[in-house]
């Protein structure tokens, strides 16, 4: 299926460990979500998951791989046919503005910590997709990456 949105499953190292990037939903803020959105005509899907991450939640980085999961979007309901595709994001930016900040939280939570936020249920699958990765495997693909962008 072709994904009409893309977006990022933002990541980084931190104390030797993987920790992800979450934003809070404009619809629901006591909810966690990836950052996502439409992918404009004649632009590629992981160019409109940078920029819609860029533009959500000031982070900019590097696509690192093919995405881990495409899944509908939770807004089913209205959209049946909206499949959103989430790139892994090696991040190493954090901008202190960026266009949704007054509209949007952002926080970092390590792999071990997921169970402990509430998040939106495509994020949830997500996660899953990517827990099904061996923790020490994508922290070596991570260091990597790290390694070839310095």
């Amino acid at each position: 299926m072709l994904a009409t949105k893309a977006g990022t499953i933002p990541l980084k190292i931190k104390h030797n460990e993987v920790q992800l990037g979450f934003i809070t939903s404009r619809e629901f803020p006591e909810r966690f979500i990836l950052p996502k959105g439409h992918i404009n005509k004649s632009e590629a899907q992981e160019r409109a998951a940078l920029r819609e991450t860029l533009e959500e939640a000031g982070w900019s980085g590097k696509i690192i791989g093919e995405p881990i999961c495409v899944g509908k979007s939770h807004k089913i309901s209205r959209s049946p046919n909206v499949f959103v595709a989430y790139h892994p994001m090696l991040v190493s930016k954090s901008s202190k503005t960026w266009p949704e900040k007054k509209f949007r939280s952002r926080i970092w939570i390590s792999v071990s910590m997921l169970d402990d936020i509430r998040l939106d249920k495509a994020a949830k699958n997500v996660i899953e997709e990517l827990q099904a990765i061996n923790g020490k495997q994508l922290t070596r693909i991570l260091r990597l990456y790290d390694k070839q962008s310095s």
